[in-house]
C-alpha cells in the first residue's frame, strides 16, 4: 500500500446509495445523478460492511490493520474505485473547522450538500454560518429573507432600511432585498460593495418579475440594471403575496450560500436568476459588462488616435472568434443582441437569420449568422452614449455631466473622431455620430473591412440620392455565369442590370428583379458588386426586400456597356469624400462590445 492511499481517511459522501446489481455479480452505487456499477461477487456485501465505517474519522491503513492480506488488499481496491468515482473523498485533506458537534446534527443537510460538490464541507459551511451579514431593504421580502438565512445556518444578521458606506466597513456580505427597490440606495450599496471588495447580493421585484443576483464583487448590479428591459419600478405588482416573497428571499439566501460555500457551478457565476411572479418560472440570465459600472472620462487625441491605430492593426474575428465571443453578447432578455435565429423567416435558397430585428443573409448558417450579429451590433453601438464620455464644442468635458450614467444624453454635445484624409482630430457632433441612420455605419471582422464598408455606404448614398436627376441612360451590364443568377432564371424570374457607376468612379449598380428595382451595390471591385447585387435579388425574390428608389425607365439603357472598373482600395473612396470631409469614429461606449466586437464604427461627412 502507498503511503498516500494508507494516510487517506475514507469518507463516503453524503446522499451515496448503494444497492446489488440484477446478476448478483457487484453492486451499482449512486450519488444520485450518477451510476456506477462494480463488478465483484463480494462487493455487496463489503460495500454494507465498509459504508458505517467510512466515516473520515479512521485512515484506510487503520480500516484494514485487522483483516487478512487478501481481505484488506479487497478493501483498498474498494475503497480506491470509490475515490476514483468521486463517491468516496479523502477527509483528511479537509480543512479545519470548530462546529460543535449540535451545529454539525442541525446542518447537516446543508453539509452534505456542499460535500456533494466540494471538499471540506464543514469549513465551508462555518464560512457562510459566521459571515457578518448586512440585510437591507424593506417589506416582506426583507423579512422573508432574514429569516432564510437564519434557518439556513447564519447566526450574525444585522438588519437596516437604510445604510451608509460606513455600515460597510465591518460586514463581509450586503444582502438588499425589497419588493419595492429603491434604485439608487441599490447603486449606492454595489459602488460601496466593489469599492470593499464586499459580497453584495441583491434580490429586487421590478413589475411582475424578481431578480436575485448576480453575487457581486466581480459581477456588479448596476450592469445587470442598465440591462433590464423594464426598469420602471413605479408598478406594484398583485403577485407579491402568500409564500412568493419567501420563495424570492430564499432564491437570495442560496446565492449567498453558493457563493461564500464555494459550491457555484463555473457556468453560473455572474449570472442572475429571473423569477417570473405569476407563475414562479425561473430562469437564469447573464448580463454583459456595462459603463455605468465603472468611472469613465473623454478620450483625448492622443487617445483617439491610439486606439484606432491598436484596431487598424488588430487581429481578425473568425468563425471560431465568434463562436467564442458572440454568445457572451446574447440572451433572451439581457442581452445586448437576441440569439441570431431563423425566427419564422424563409431559409431556401439563401439562410436568414435575424438578432435585434436585423436580417443577416448568407449562402449558408456561419454567414448569415455573422451578417446578422454585425448588422445587429453596429445599429446597437450607434444607440449608445455615454454622456461622461462627450465634449462641449471647444473639446472640453461636459461641465454638468456627473459620475454616473445618464439615461438620456444632452442634445447638444461633441466627440471625436480621426479625419480620414489628413488622419488629424476633429470635433463631431454626437448627433450625427449616434442616431439610427444606416449610412457610413458599419462593423466587420476588422476594422479595414468595417472602414471600407462604411465609405462604400456613404457613395452608394450619393450616387442613389441622384439617380433620378436629368442624365444620360445607364448601359446595362452582360452578367457572368452565378449561381444566384441561374437560381432566379429557373423561377421564372427576368434579371436586368444596369452599371450606374457616377464621377466617383466607385463601381455602382443597379438591379431591377422582372422591371422592379430591388437593390443598389457598390464595390471597390465590380465582380464583387455584381455578385453581391444578385444575392440581394435572389433575397427579393425570396422574401419582400425593403424598398429602394426606383431606377426611372427613362435611365435605363438597352444596349449594354463598358463595365466600370475596380479602384484602388480605400483610397479611391476617401478621395470619392475628400471634399465632404470624412471623418471615422470608433463606437465604443459600451465597453462590453468594445472589447469582444470591437471593429464597429461611423464615417460622417462633416461637410456634406
Amino acid at each position: 500500500m502507498s503511503s498516500s492511499i494508507a494516510a487517506m481517511r475514507p469518507r463516503l459522501k453524503a446522499g451515496v446509495f448503494f444497492a446489488p446489481n440484477t446478476n448478483g455479480d457487484g453492486a451499482v452505487v449512486s450519488s444520485g445523478g450518477e451510476v456506477v456499477s462494480l463488478r465483484g461477487a463480494a462487493t455487496y456485501v463489503w460495500l454494507e460492511k465498509l459504508a458505517p465505517r467510512l466515516t473520515g474519522d479512521h485512515t484506510l491503513e487503520q480500516l484494514t490493520a485487522a483483516l487478512p492480506p487478501v481481505k484488506a488488499d479487497m478493501v483498498r481496491r474498494l475503497v480506491v474505485a470509490l475515490h476514483d468515482a468521486k463517491l468516496l473523498r479523502d477527509a483528511a485533506a479537509d480543512e479545519p473547522h470548530t462546529l460543535s458537534a449540535d451545529e454539525l446534527r442541525a446542518y447537516a443537510a446543508e453539509i452534505g450538500f456542499i460535500e456533494a460538490y466540494v471538499d471540506s464541507p464543514e469549513s465551508r459551511f462555518e464560512r457562510f454560518r459566521t459571515a457578518r451579514v448586512l440585510a437591507v431593504g424593506a417589506g416582506p421580502v426583507l423579512a422573508a429573507a432574514v429569516e432564510a438565512g437564519e434557518r439556513a445556518g447564519m447566526r450574525d444578521i444585522t438588519v437596516a432600511e437604510s445604510v451608509s458606506a460606513s455600515m460597510i466597513d465591518d460586514v463581509d456580505v450586503v444582502l438588499y432585498a425589497s419588493g419595492d427597490p429603491v434604485v439608487a440606495d441599490i447603486l449606492d450599496l454595489d459602488e460601496w460593495c466593489a469599492e470593499r471588495a464586499t459580497v453584495f447580493v441583491p434580490a429586487v421585484v421590478v413589475g411582475d418579475e424578481a431578480w436575485v443576483g448576480p453575487v457581486c464583487g466581480p459581477h456588479r448590479w448596476t450592469s445587470v440594471w442598465h440591462r433590464l428591459p423594464n426598469r420602471d419600478t413605479s408598478r406594484r405588482t398583485e403577485y407579491l403575496t402568500g409564500p412568493v416573497p419567501g420563495i424570492v428571499a430564499s432564491h437570495a439566501v442560496f446565492a449567498c450560500f453558493e457563493h461564500l460555500t464555494g459550491v457555484t457551478a463555473e457556468s453560473r457565476a455572474g449570472t442572475v436568476v429571473r423569477i417570473d411572479l405569476e407563475t414562479l418560472r425561473t430562469s437564469r440570465h447573464r448580463a454583459a459588462e456595462h459603463a455605468a459600472a465603472w468611472t469613465v472620462k473623454p478620450a483625448a487625441a492622443e487617445d483617439l488616435l491610439a486606439r484606432i491605430t491598436e484596431l487598424a492593426g488588430g487581429p481578425t474575428l473568425d468563425d471560431d472568434v465568434l463562436d467564442e465571443r458572440v454568445p457572451l453578447l446574447t440572451d433572451e432578455v439581457l442581452g445586448i443582441l437576441s440569439p441570431p435565429d431563423e425566427r419564422d423567416l424563409t431559409q431556401f435558397p439563401l439562410r436568414v437569420l435575424e438578432s435585434n430585428g436585423v436580417h443577416g443573409v448568407g449562402a449558408d448558417s456561419a454567414s448569415a449568422r455573422a451578417a446578422a450579429v454585425f448588422s445587429a451590433v453596429a445599429e446597437y453601438a450607434a444607440s449608445v452614449v455615454d454622456a461622461r464620455r462627450l465634449l462641449d464644442d471647444e473639446g472640453w468635458p461636459l461641465s454638468d455631466i456627473g459620475p454616473r450614467w445618464l439615461d438620456e444624453p444632452p442634445a447638444q454635445a461633441w466627440t471625436l473622431g480621426m479625419s480620414l484624409v489628413d488622419g488629424g482630430v476633429e470635433l463631431v457632433p454626437s448627433s450625427l455620430v449616434f442616431n439610427a441612420g444606416r449610412t457610413g455605419l458599419a462593423a466587420g471582422r476588422d476594422w479595414s473591412t468595417a472602414l471600407t464598408e462604411a465609405l462604400l455606404s456613404h457613395c452608394l448614398h450619393r450616387t442613389v440620392t441622384a439617380i433620378s436627376a436629368v442624365g444620360e441612360p445607364f448601359p446595362g451590364v452582360a452578367l457572368p455565369a452565378s449561381h444566384h443568377l441561374d437560381l432566379l432564371v429557373a423561377a421564372g424570374r427576368t434579371v436586368t442590370v444596369y452599371d450606374v457607376t457616377d464621377d466617383s468612379g466607385v463601381p455602382t449598380f443597379a438591379f431591377c428583379l422582372d422591371g422592379r428595382t430591388v437593390a443598389y451595390r457598390n464595390h471597390l471591385d465590380p465582380a464583387s458588386a455584381v455578385e453581391d447585387g444578385l444575392m440581394q435579388t435572389l433575397l427579393a425574390h425570396q422574401m419582400t426586400p425593403p424598398p429602394v428608389p426606383d431606377l426611372p425607365a427613362r435611365r435605363r439603357s438597352n444596349s449594354t456597356g463598358r463595365v466600370a472598373r475596380a479602384v484602388a482600395p480605400q483610397s479611391a473612396l476617401v478621395d470619392a469624400l475628400r471634399d465632404n470631409g470624412p471623418v471615422v469614429v470608433p463606437l465604443d461606449h459600451d465597453p462590453a462590445v468594445a472589447e469582444l466586437l470591437p471593429y464597429v464604427l461611423r464615417v460622417v461627412l462633416l461637410n456634406a
